[in-house]
């Protein structure tokens, strides 16, 4: 029997996300966060199967200092927003431990 997707992830529950870029011969850059599935809350739940989210557990921050920020596009603008959230979350993260 089928049990959905969140049964099999949620015992596996660590993972690492690693996106990264290469220019063959120049650089490379990859940027690695441990993630964690966790069960997600939603108003919808087809066949009661459930649905995952998932938490970043890294909480390292990322030199934005190296962005130039004069040469991303729209999409890269955007992306660097995330990073601008990433910044708050970890500085969120560490002032609220004892």
């Amino acid at each position: 029997m089928f049990k959905g997707i969140a049964y099999y992830f949620i015992n596996i529950a660590l993972m690492i996300l690693e996106p990264g870029y290469y220019q063959d011969g120049e650089f490379g850059i990859r940027l690695e966060d441990i993630i964690l599935s966790v069960k997600a809350n939603t108003p919808h739940n087809y066949k009661d199967l459930g649905f995952l989210a998932f938490e970043t557990v890294t909480m390292c921050p990322i030199q934005t200092s190296l962005i130039i920020a004069s040469l991303l596009t729209e999409k890269e603008v955007s992306q660097e927003l995330f990073l601008s959230l990433h910044e708050l979350l970890l500085l969120h993260q560490l002032s609220s431990r004892d």
